[in-house]
């Protein structure tokens, strides 16, 4: 007979594993998280050179919660051997490499990830109150059962199709595409579309004939880091926020876009100092278009070009 056990978790990113890493914190706790994947990797074709993270390291799996659990960012400096040296660089954000080797890091050390398991089908037993998980693997019970599947790529609805010179910045880093002598295009003026601009500037996948960074924001809006503006990710400020109706949700929501949506003052800076010494200082041909206010709503081959999606939810 198939085991119950308290808790399910489907899918294996971040929030997940941060329930998968708190659990072992509760004794007596029984859960098993799945994934369909082989192992553990968080935006591989994401981490581009010179991507930083948007908050403060402590913010990781487990520190707000239990900081003296073994799967905290500190400790895995520590095992990494490497806790000294991470304090001398004085860095309040760290890279997005290392944060993605500190989440690796965390799920080889648990024993609750089951990777490999696609998830089929989830059902409810009316009899017996109890979800019935079905893998490619076999079947599963549990008492509770947790979604964390993430969210998909998201084009714009003129973009019918991902091909070889159109798609989304989450592949940029698997596909390392030649840019080298093209027109390459950038939409979305969020985090992800300002680290392409910054890393296709520099020439990272080659010196591009032209690069344009398309915003629907009138923009290359900030991040909102202000102090108040992190109230809103206390637990005292959602708990509040829970209560409230869902057109009163929305408004917040609405008006609080950019403490997620915007783009760190660093990125901004250096994007600015870039161009800066490239066409003032250097006097180098501009080739660079910033393009706010504008939405796509065609996407085409007329000439030898090459266009990457960073999400139109990124403005």
């Amino acid at each position: 007979m198939t085991r119950t056990v308290d808790f399910i978790g489907v899918g294996i990113g971040p929030f997940n594993l941060s329930i998968a890493a708190l659990s072992h914190q509760i004794e007596g706790l029984s859960c098993r998280f799945f994934d369909e994947r082989q192992h553990f990797a968080w935006h591989p074709g994401m981490l581009v050179p010179d991507c930083h993270m948007q908050t403060v390291f402590l913010k990781d799996l487990v520190s707000a919660v239990a900081p003296t659990s073994p799967y905290s960012f500190v400790n895995y400096l520590v095992k990494r051997k490497k806790f000294y040296r991470f304090l001398t660089t004085e860095l309040r954000t760290v890279s997005r490499d290392e944060f993605s080797d500190y989440l690796r890091w965390a799920a080889e050390g648990m024993n609750n990830l089951h990777f490999n398991h696609a998830v089929e089908s989830v059902d409810f037993d009316e009899k017996r109150q109890l979800f019935v998980v079905q893998t490619s693997q076999g079947e599963s019970v549990a008492r509770n059962i947790c979604l964390g599947i993430g969210k998909q790529p998201h084009l714009p609805p003129c973009v019918k199709a991902v091909t070889q010179t159109c798609f989304h910045a989450s592949e940029m880093s698997l596909r390392q595409p030649d840019l080298g002598g093209k027109r390459v295009t950038i939409v979305g003026g969020g985090q992800s579309g300002a680290d392409l601009f910054l890393n296709a500037l520099r020439g990272e996948w080659g010196d591009a004939a032209e690069i344009s960074w398309v915003s629907r924001r009138n923009n290359f809006n900030a991040l909102d880091e202000a102090a108040f503006a992190n109230e809103y990710f206390t637990p005292e400020y959602v708990s509040g926020f829970v209560g409230l109706n869902e057109s009163a949700r929305q408004k917040m929501l609405d008006e609080q876009k950019m403490t997620s949506d915007g783009i760190t003052a660093d990125s901004l800076l250096t994007i600015y100092r870039e161009l800066y010494h490239r066409f003032e200082v250097l006097g180098q041909p501009r080739n660079t278009r910033l393009l706010p206010s504008r939405s796509v709503y065609r996407a085409g081959k007329p000439r030898p070009e090459l266009a990457t999606t960073a999400g139109a939810s990124s403005g």
